[in-house]
């Protein structure tokens, strides 16, 4: 989250419930002005058995489109039998992008996750590759998704 303030009890609340009904939430961290990228994150992901304890994360996406990827990567996962999420692991078509799972260096902008669980979970940033294939990761990376940087 953008501000230092106390996590909200009912936010907190109805991430449980959203979690306990789909196994997972979606939140996006917005800067009202506009300033920095928005950073949205999977809660509760990281308990889930095949996540291999990561929550996931996305950095430089409108909120929504943002979900959605996250959606599909998790939505993936689940839909190949005996599948685990794994650092490196490329995924094509994600919304229309070829993306790649990458280990989040700190895992503190996990708040909610933090918060909900009592405990730090580490995370995978979804990377999304610009149009010649690289990822932001890689020194020929250019002309990709604006604000995407490495979390």
């Amino acid at each position: 989250m953008t501000t230092a303030a106390p996590v909200d009890d009912r936010l907190l609340a109805a991430l449980a419930v959203t979690i306990q009904r789909c196994g997972h939430a979606v939140y996006a961290d917005c800067d009202p002005l506009m300033v920095d990228p928005t950073t949205a994150y999977t809660v509760g992901f990281h308990a889930e058995e095949r996540s291999s304890g990561y929550e996931l994360a996305i950095i430089g996406m409108p909120p929504r489109a943002a979900a959605r990827a996250l959606n599909d990567v998790s939505d993936r996962l689940w839909s190949i039998p005996g599948a685990f999420l794994q650092p490196d692991m490329i995924l094509l078509d994600v919304q229309g992008y070829t993306a790649k799972l990458r280990p989040a260096d700190d895992s503190s902008f996990l708040v909610l996750s933090h918060a909900l669980y009592e405990h730090k979970a580490p995370a995978l940033q979804v990377l999304i590759a610009d149009p010649n294939g690289f990822f932001p990761d890689d020194p020929a990376y250019s002309n990709g998704i604006n604000g995407q940087r490495l979390l």
